[in-house]
């Protein structure tokens, strides 16, 4: 007994210490037992975590199966993008048919436009047109001056506008020739006997050549109605104050793409040599064009390179090109014209604008400048007339616009259905 009161009598005078110590293991158990349960409680979080992205990494792995439910939804879904591309598709192909893309009513029988309209472009002629054909001949051969209407250009004697290549004919020590020399006019265009050429058939026309024939005289007057208006904007009232004041060439199809072989975006003005003569706008012109050749090739020919595939952008051979059933067809153009400088701006806006909308994909700039005035001249010494009057300081430039007009055919509500399904099967697994 005397002992435990001593032992007790030395832990109480010891009491700060031996409460310290107590103190000390009581913590020491409270953190112990607290760690332990958040390692307990981090270990079971993690693993849950990770059990998670396993099903995930394993569900991405395995092919999805739609229930029903999602299926329906998916093809209502469909359906409806379907209604709306048709509707914006038919818009397009409307406006386009009601402003360009339309059979003269005034000058081709009513019987031929009747029939023609049943087809879609490209379709062979059954034998009720086919026997009309001579109606579409007569009338081609006498559109080409209503083209020249369009920009009020001066029109080139048929002698000496026929000539091989797009040579510059009619126009001769700075003066030039034509059927009318006192006739009002605004813009010279130097290729006209091209496209001239090109509507004079030696023969009644086949099938396809109406419908490629027809097609270049919609985008020929696309393009003669952006320049129209330009010079309309410019307020022009005659050469010497018009925005465009000569048409190099016009090209359409293949022509453009064989004309367009010196590519390049904007570039330093000409110098030298290149500012005229030989190696300005007209040699350039007349050695794409003579490249290009004229007239029609029989069959198929007729639309090798003449479009361009959607999705690169490359000239399609004949036999691709044959398959009209796309949403539109992109048939490249080309335009080397001499413009104001000041004015080029409102004429990219006037292709953009365009019943047949013109995208432009490259773009050459020349400025030329004379105090004489702008005289490109061709290798025989023909020239457009003098485009600047006297103190006439308007800065002129070759412009030369390469670029793709979209032209959209008959809606197809086969073939986007076929599209839909495809595309539902994609989304069902299948």
């Amino acid at each position: 007994m005397d002992q435990v009161r001593a032992t007790l009598k030395v832990l109480w005078e010891q009491r700060f210490w031996v409460l310290c110590v107590i103190a000390l293991l009581v913590a020491s158990g409270v953190w112990s037992l607290a760690t332990t349960d958040l390692q307990r409680q981090f270990a079971q979080r993690k693993s849950a975590i990770e059990r998670q992205f396993t099903a995930i990494k394993k569900l991405n792995s395995q092919r999805l199966h739609p229930n029903e439910q999602v299926i329906e939804e998916n093809r209502q879904q469909l359906v409806q993008e379907s209604q709306i591309t048709l509707q914006i598709w038919q818009d397009l192909y409307e406006s386009q048919t009601r402003e360009v893309l339309y059979w003269p009513q005034d000058q081709l029988r009513a019987e031929f436009i009747a029939e023609i309209n049943k087809l879609r472009f490209g379709d062979p002629f059954p034998p009720k047109l086919s026997r009309m054909r001579d109606n579409y001949w007569n009338y081609i051969q006498k559109r080409f001056g209503s083209l020249l209407k369009i920009v009020a250009a001066l029109p080139l004697s048929e002698e000496r506008g026929r000539t091989a290549g797009g040579e510059y004919g009619g126009f001769r020590d700075g003066r030039g020739t034509s059927d009318a020399d006192d006739q009002d006019y605004l813009v010279q265009w130097l290729d006209q006997g091209k496209v001239r050429d090109q509507l004079d058939f030696k023969t009644n026309p086949k099938a396809l050549e109406i419908w490629v024939t027809q097609e270049d005289l919609w985008v020929y007057e696309n393009l003669l109605n952006v320049i129209a208006h330009t010079n309309r904007a410019r307020g022009a009232t005659r050469p010497d104050n018009a925005a465009i004041r000569v048409i190099v060439s016009l090209e359409v199809g293949r022509a453009a793409v064989v004309g367009g072989d010196d590519q390049g975006n904007i570039v330093p003005p000409a110098t030298g040599e290149g500012a005229s003569g030989r190696g300005g706008a007209a040699g350039r012109g007349r050695e794409r064009t003579s490249r290009a050749g004229g007239g029609r090739d029989s069959g198929t020919k007729i639309l090798e390179s003449r479009y361009l595939d959607l999705t690169t952008g490359e000239p399609l051979p004949a036999g691709d090109a044959a398959n009209f059933r796309t949403e539109f067809r992109q048939l490249p153009i080309r335009m080397l014209l001499i413009v104001e400088q000041t004015w080029i701006p409102q004429l990219l806006v006037a292709c953009a604008n365009a019943a047949l909308p013109i995208e432009v994909k490259q773009l050459r700039i020349n400025p030329q400048q004379s105090g004489a005035g702008y005289a490109t001249q061709s290798s025989a010494g023909n020239a457009p007339r003098n485009l600047e009057s006297e103190g006439d300081t308007t800065a002129l430039a070759e412009l030369e616009i390469q670029g793709v007009v979209f032209i959209y055919n008959r809606p197809d509500q086969e073939m986007l259905r076929l599209a839909d399904q495809q595309q539902a099967s994609q989304l069902a697994g299948n």
